[in-house]
């Protein structure tokens, strides 16, 4: 995984600093999860850093080209993820602002750096769909045969297999109620 080591001093020394910061993240791979997916063109950002006294606020954009599998028929799936990054770092424990929770807030390093590549490999995570899905009306694989019934058809995709211990469940006689 990719690092991204920013040092804040001097040009954030002061109340009140601003300084952006734009470029691209080599990354070639994303795990989320059991998924991985592919980012053939790594991911673009674009950061704003703010110094706010009692820490750095910092903000931006990512962008990246992402490609992953289908959970229906695990065809390839190219999609576009633009998001947000967002962080919030003090300089040390002391600067905390009241009310913070511990997870709201990374901390400077004691040599002035801090490390954007976590949250720029955040603001990606969150744009990456759930469940991602080559098409809404996707069919997926025969569960038997393993073929793809968006592009063909099979004996085996309408019969039970007896092999399945839900397949007990298809004599269940339900009567209707009035």
């Amino acid at each position: 995984m990719a690092s991204l080591n920013y040092h804040l001093l001097p040009a954030l020394e002061n109340a009140g600093d601003f300084v952006s910061l734009e470029g691209v993240l080599p990354e070639d791979r994303l795990f989320v999860g059991c998924m991985q997916y592919a980012l053939p063109d790594h991911i673009s950002y674009h950061v704003d850093f703010s110094h706010v006294g009692s820490g750095v606020v910092v903000g931006g954009t990512i962008s990246a080209t992402v490609i992953g599998s289908c959970a229906r028929c695990l065809e390839p799936v190219t999609f576009r993820a633009d998001g947000e990054i967002e962080g919030f770092f003090v300089f040390s424990e002391e600067d905390t602002p009241d009310g913070l929770e511990a997870d709201e807030f990374d901390i400077v390093a004691p040599d002035g750096t801090i490390e954007l590549s976590d949250c720029i490999r955040a603001a990606l995570v969150f744009e990456i769909p759930a469940v991602l899905l080559c098409d809404d009306d996707c069919k997926g694989l025969c569960s038997r045969c393993g073929t793809n019934l968006n592009n063909d058809s099979c004996e085996c995709s309408g019969q039970l297999n007896s092999d399945n211990p839900f397949s007990i469940l298809q004599d269940i006689k339900f009567s209707s109620e009035s």
